[in-house]
């Protein structure tokens, strides 16, 4: 299928940054041309019309869309990517403008009076009322999906690799002499802590791969996958001097600035490695979700297209955690599901399967305690260790 890059805008008000919207707009449009995902410098090719004087200025603001997890939920939050002036002329403009990746953007575009001619100022008045107008731009093409899998199976890898770098951290700081080789000026705040030789090796492990990470393109396509594993790697590299030990066995992470509180992670929980593990485990469905969502927009830019290379992404990649709930049905949907699929979505449990595990239910019984019969003198193991003993007990609870 010819790949299609022109698209039409669909005018939308964000009530949330404070843009006016004139529910009878000028008459502006917007088209938006991106370059190819191929291209290490992106960027959108926007034209459009307007019904203004000849040499009106236009302020052009971009937002980019990122999607961000919260602890329980996909969200949207919006970045500022950028912003110019362009004149109209025969009623109409066209601008290029340089982007870090492709994707969603907002673009508003207003009529500020400062930057306007006198001459200009005198033509508009009283004719022009509405001076902001704001476009969603869908701002990719169809080669977007052919993306999708390989660099999944990339994060998948990522993930394991953090989850190895972990445990080994986690199986050297067990103990503090196998982590801390030596402490240097030592006082009621802490020290400066010399590490082991296998302490430091595995920091430094864990230093490539947040160099690989910043050399990657994973943020463009999975930005809270991305965000996710960086964010932890990031506090389990920052917090290997300060990891606290009581009587010689690892006990958190400790909190120099408030003395007694341990270290928390980006989540707000405790600093401890069954959560970074589960954090860096937790990304391998987070990033299924995400590759979910972006199909569900695809279909947004084309009204609910399918087409044939969407069909064979989820067919290979349908069975992956955080995708295989909704890969059957996302592979029929038509333009009037895409809703109901993006808050399904945005909102499914993110834990390492698709479905959140009832940890009650799973949890092995507590163990038997340990009695010893008055009467017979025999062990016995129960939950409860109250004997109601009598002389035949013959060492079974009564």
């Amino acid at each position: 299928m010819k790949t299609r890059w022109v698209l039409a805008a669909v005018l939308l008000a964000r009530p949330a940054l404070g843009i006016p919207q004139d529910p009878k707009p000028q008459d502006v449009t917007l088209t938006c041309k991106p370059t190819p995902m191929k291209e290490k410098q992106p960027s959108l090719g926007l034209s459009g019309t307007a019904n203004l004087p000849d040499n009106a200025v236009l302020k052009i603001n971009l937002d980019q869309e990122y999607e961000t997890f919260t602890g329980t939920r996909l969200a949207s939050v919006f970045q500022g990517a950028g912003g110019s002036l362009i004149e109209v002329k025969s009623k109409k403009f066209q601008h290029s403008i340089l982007v870090n990746t492709l994707g969603c953007y907002t673009i508003s575009l207003s009529l500020p009076d400062e930057f306007q001619r006198p001459n200009i100022m005198e033509m508009m008045k009283g004719k022009v009322t509405t001076r902001s107008w704001v476009f969603n731009i869908l701002a990719f093409g169809d080669d977007l999906v052919a993306r999708l899998g390989p660099k999944l199976t990339e994060m998948d890898q990522i993930s394991k690799e953090c989850v190895d770098i972990a445990t080994k951290i986690e199986k050297l700081a067990t103990n503090e002499g196998s982590w801390i080789k030596e402490k240097k000026n030592e006082d009621a705040r802490g020290a400066d802590v010399v590490l082991t030789k296998e302490a430091q090796e595995v920091i430094k492990d864990a230093n490539k791969m947040m160099a690989r990470l910043d050399r990657s393109d994973l943020k463009q396509l999975y930005p809270a996958t991305f965000n996710e594993i960086y964010q932890t790697l990031r506090a389990l590299i920052g917090n290997a001097q300060r990891f606290n030990y009581e009587q010689g066995k690892f006990a958190g992470a400790k909190n120099y600035h408030f003395p007694g509180k341990k270290l928390e992670g980006h989540r707000g929980e405790e600093f401890n490695f069954e959560n970074v593990k589960r954090y860096f485990e937790e990304a391998v469905p987070l990033a299924g979700r995400e590759m979910a969502l972006w199909i569900v927009k695809d279909l947004k830019r084309t009204d609910g297209q399918m087409r044939a290379d969407i069909q064979d992404a989820l067919k290979t990649y349908g069975q992956h955690a955080g995708l295989s709930s909704v890969s059957a049905r996302l592979a029929t949907a038509t333009a009037a599901d895409l809703k109901g699929f993006e808050d399904e979505i945005r909102t499914a449990p993110t834990a390492t399967g698709d479905a959140p595990k009832d940890k009650a239910k799973d949890a092995p019984a507590p163990a038997a305690a340990e009695w010893v019969c008055p009467v017979c003198k025999k062990k016995n193991k129960a939950a409860d260790s109250a004997c109601k003993a009598t002389a035949s007990c013959q060492g079974m609870k009564p």
